[in-house]
């Protein structure tokens, strides 16, 4: 199956509760009571790396606002396996929203040159084929207006890593 990126926009009672208890976000993330524990998440799949490599030109976090869409957040919960859980908080969750609404995803991707500094080190490989980059495309998509209508809303994130 491999890394994937997952993303769950919080409820105001979902926000509380983990901030009150953060030991129950695993809980909150992989529920029993539900057939598919996933349904209501954004997955960037394994294409979450070329996606945050795009946006920065950065392997790992980068203080940048485009690199906190993906990897920021403050951690909260136990090891997930990859890592706790990260929590964008409101305030993040517009900047981060404002910042990607920017965006042109493709034009930045076309850009960089894919034989350039660590390239080679991105999880999943980079590849600019068409078919590669509309499916990143796709998924930036998704996460861009994910942040957008947590932003309209007011809402918390949880980003992390399965």
């Amino acid at each position: 199956m491999g890394m994937e990126a997952q993303f769950k926009v919080l409820t105001d009672e979902e926000l509380k509760m983990i901030l009150e208890s953060p030991d129950k976000t695993e809980g909150l993330l992989f529920p029993d009571d539900v057939d598919d524990p996933f349904e209501d998440q954004i997955s960037l799949e394994k294409e979450w790396h070329a996606i945050h490599f795009f946006l920065t030109g950065e392997l790992e976090r980068d203080g940048s606002i485009e690199g906190e869409a993906i990897l920021g957040g403050q951690e909260i919960g136990s090891d997930l396996g990859y890592g706790p859980a990260r929590l964008i908080n409101p305030t993040n969750v517009k900047a981060i929203a404002d910042a990607l609404e920017s965006v042109d995803f493709l034009e930045w991707a076309n850009e960089y040159d894919e034989n350039s500094e660590n390239a080679d080190k991105v999880y999943g490989g980079i590849s600019k084929e068409p078919f590669a980059l509309d499916h990143q495309n796709g998924l930036f998509r998704k996460l861009n207006k994910m942040y957008g209508d947590a932003a309209k809303n007011n809402q918390a994130v949880l980003a992390y890593l399965c």
